[in-house]
């Protein structure tokens, strides 16, 4: 971002977000503007229509804008609206990302059948879900909600396990992540403890930007502990709820381990 355009948003009293640095935050006298900037691409968005309308007033006079209406398409993802809602799509992207594996794919001639299978069940999956999108919901509710699922000793390599979940904020899905332990677990129940103090923490980044706001164990048990207590103290100071999710009910199921198509 230019330094000339951070002084002006300064000089407006936007405030950056301390969790993203292309976002730009106004909030005086009831109105609330925010503002993402990537490169010259910028989304404007604000409780008052009116307010936009001044703010990009007010920066035409230093830089060249050009409005274009509703918001259809950033930064590769297609924006559709349908009455109270968005639906976000990535088609464009997808089909990209399909051609460039395939193009990459034909200039390694040491490729095995166990390589070919892998590339074909991408493909197979970019192809049965380019229609699939995200849909963001209008409503009045900031309830947090968090599902935390663990595949133990997932990894063949070094049997470390993979730990995933969704976050939610009232019906629509905000956040999500699926990444391998950075150590190996000797128990499930270790595991557990690792991914539910995971989401915990994320769940705590996110409500701090929603609402702008040693024991003597050696080694290993020592981790175990603190991801049991780190939990059990939200919990126990309600600021945190803790129930058990069937499997055939546990939609984290698809960040810790592939799904058959008919799941999916």
């Amino acid at each position: 971002m230019e330094t000339g355009a951070l002084h002006k948003l300064i000089d407006l009293r936007f405030k950056p977000s301390k969790s993203d640095t292309s976002l730009f935050i106004f909030q005086e006298c009831g109105v609330t503007i925010y503002m993402l900037i990537y490169v010259d691409d910028i989304i404007v968005t604000s409780s008052s229509e009116k307010d936009i309308e001044a703010l990009l007033n007010d920066l035409r006079k230093n830089f060249a804008l050009k409005d274009l209406g509703d918001l259809h398409y950033f930064l590769g993802i297609e924006v559709k609206r349908n009455k109270d809602e968005l639906l976000l799509f990535q088609k464009n992207y997808q089909g990209m990302k399909e051609n460039l594996l395939m193009k990459n794919a034909t200039l390694y001639h040491a490729l095995t059948d166990i390589h070919w299978t892998a590339v074909k069940r991408i493909i197979k999956y970019i192809k049965y879900t380019i229609d699939l999108g995200l849909r963001i919901q209008k409503s009045d509710s900031t309830l947090l909600s968090i599902c935390s699922d663990v595949d133990c000793l997932r990894s063949i390599y070094n049997r470390k396990s993979i730990g995933g979940f969704p976050e939610y904020c009232d019906p629509n899905l905000v956040f999500w992540s699926s990444r391998k332990q950075p150590m190996e677990s000797r128990s499930s129940t270790e595991a557990q403890n690792k991914s539910t103090a995971n989401a915990t923490t994320e769940t705590i980044w996110l409500e701090s930007h929603l609402f702008v706001g040693k024991s003597c164990v050696p080694y290993r048990a020592k981790y175990i502990e603190i991801d049991f207590h780190f939990v059990r103290n939200r919990f126990i100071n309600k600021q945190l709820q803790v129930r058990l999710i069937s499997v055939k009910d546990q939609v984290a199921d698809g960040f810790t381990k592939a799904l058959s198509a008919k799941k999916l």
